[in-house]
């Protein structure tokens, strides 16, 4: 209260009540960040569920400005509670320059006559990886895939790899290196399954960092994903089933050029940032 701050800025629900009580008491303006449609995601139960709604709606007529992550979750809170001034602001990767390498083939003896798959992220439930795991070890030795990252899942990957050729589990690596370790694949996986209204609505980061790292992508079949792989030539989409993978290991187009990702780059994304502060 001294400081007598200009902007309170709450990043999701857990903050927003102080953040709401501090704007109130210093008359600053109030931002809400919601990196998720907070109140239905993967992994809460009913209670959790109504008790972010409930705070939302009780914080919602305080906040000033709104940020979110996608078209379609802005949507939902314009139409669950009501429309503010508002940015989406993508999950992008700061971009440099990385220099394409034989990486992951080098790793794991993958010829260069395969294609290399690679996941990036949580390795846990919602996230197509038995879908994966099912497509890979039933299709040929000629499509690899790679897990990279930590969760319940990865005792389970672990073991397929030691059954199947074609599957890899690489620990996790430091967020600087994720672009220069996934542009080392040909085809990125963004398989999220539809356990929750967020889910559907998502984009997830690792969407962003397979088109920086210059990799086709093969997402789920969910609004925002589906726009952004249209929109910039990414890839293609499938169901979320491991038959439907299986097809689309065969439609993805590694010859096709992706558009210019300028309009997603960090770079973008922070002059929306700085813009809605100006305002």
């Amino acid at each position: 209260l001294r400081v007598k701050p200009s902007y309170v800025h709450a990043h999701d629900t857990l903050v927003l009540p102080a953040a709401t009580i501090l704007s109130v008491l210093s008359r600053a303006t109030l931002i809400y960040d919601a990196h998720e449609l907070e109140s239905n995601k993967n992994g809460q139960n009913l209670l959790m569920r109504f008790g972010t709604l409930l705070i939302e709606k009780i914080c919602w007529p305080r906040v000033n400005k709104f940020i979110t992550v996608s078209q379609a979750i802005q949507n939902w809170y314009f139409e669950t509670f009501s429309e503010k001034d508002s940015e989406v602001i993508f999950n992008s990767p700061i971009t440099y320059n990385y220099e394409k390498t034989n990486y992951l083939r080098e790793r794991f003896s993958i010829d260069n006559a395969s294609f290399v798959h690679i996941y990036i992220g949580y390795l846990s439930n919602g996230r197509g990886i038995d879908h994966i795991l099912d497509a890979f070890s039933a299709c040929n030795n000629k499509n690899h895939v790679v897990f990279l990252g930590e969760g319940a899942f990865k005792d389970k990957i672990v073991e397929f790899s030691t059954k199947f050729n074609n599957i890899h589990y690489h620990a996790p690596v430091l967020h600087t290196e994720v672009v220069n370790v996934a542009s080392s694949a040909d085809v990125g996986l963004c398989l999220i399954e539809n356990v929750s209204t967020s889910d559907y609505f998502s984009l997830p980061n690792k969407l962003f960092e397979y088109l920086f790292s210059g990799l086709k992508v093969i997402g789920s079949d969910f609004p925002e994903i589906k726009k952004i792989i249209v929109d910039y030539n990414g890839g293609v989409t499938c169901e979320n089933n491991s038959i439907a993978l299986m097809y689309a290991l065969s439609r993805v187009d590694l010859n096709d050029e992706i558009n210019d990702l300028n309009d997603l780059s960090w770079g973008a994304q922070l002059e929306k940032l700085k813009s809605l502060y100006e305002r």
